[in-house]
C-alpha cells in the first residue's frame, strides 16, 4: 500500500527518520478500529512511500489464537527462566480448540515466515523495574494494568536489508 492511499484522517503523521524515504504513522483514532478494545496502538512503517511493517501493541496476549490462526511457527527464547522451564514442560499442547503455548512462558517471540512477508509476534508478561513510565503507562490499559508487552510485527520479507540501506544511505 502506498502513502498516497493512507486515510490521513485516521493516522497521524509521526515523522521522518535516517531520510525522507522513511517515514511513521500511527493509528490516531483507536476507535476506528473493530477490535480496538484489545489494540493499544499501531504503527505503519514506509520506506519510498510503501508499506513494508505494521506493529500493533496489544493489551491481551493473542499467542494461542495466532498459532492457530497461522500454523506452525519459530518459538524463540533468549531468557534463564523460560529455557529451563522447557527441559521440564512442553512448549505447545494440543486442547479442544486447538494448540495452545504453555501458560507459564512469560518471556518469548513467535515467528512465521511466509512467502513475501514475516510476522513476529512477542510476549512479555515479566514486570520490568528497569522500564521508564513512559514505556508503563505506553502498554498498561485497564485490561493490562502490569504493562506487558504484546508486539505482533508484519513485515515484507526484505525489511532488515530496506532498513540497513536507509541507515546507510543516511551516513553518506
Amino acid at each position: 500500500m502506498p502513502i498516497s492511499e493512507l486515510d490521513q484522517r485516521v493516522f497521524k503523521h509521526y515523522g521522518e527518520f535516517y531520510t525522507k524515504d522513511f517515514s511513521v504513522y500511527s493509528l490516531d483514532q483507536m476507535d476506528y478500529l473493530a477490535e480496538s478494545h484489545y489494540i493499544n496502538n499501531i504503527d505503519l512503517f514506509f520506506i519510498d512511500s510503501l508499506l513494508v511493517q505494521i506493529q500493533a501493541y496489544l493489551t491481551v496476549d493473542k499467542s494461542n489464537e495466532l498459532i492457530n490462526q497461522f500454523g506452525r511457527a519459530k518459538l524463540v527464547i533468549n531468557d534463564y527462566h523460560n529455557k529451563t522451564l522447557l527441559e521440564t514442560e512442553k512448549a505447545i499442547t494440543k486442547t479442544s480448540n486447538g494448540y495452545s503455548i504453555n501458560k507459564n512462558l512469560d518471556h518469548y517471540k513467535l515467528k512465521w515466515v511466509r512467502i513475501g512477508a514475516d510476522i513476529e509476534y512477542e510476549v512479555n508478561k515479566k514486570l520490568n523495574t528497569d522500564s521508564t513510565s513512559a514505556n508503563l503507562a505506553r502498554f498498561s490499559s485497564m485490561g493490562n494494568p502490569n504493562g506487558s508487552k504484546y508486539k505482533l510485527t508484519f513485515q515484507t520479507s526484505d525489511f532488515q536489508y530496506q532498513m540497513a540501506l536507509i541507515e546507510w544511505e543516511s551516513t553518506r
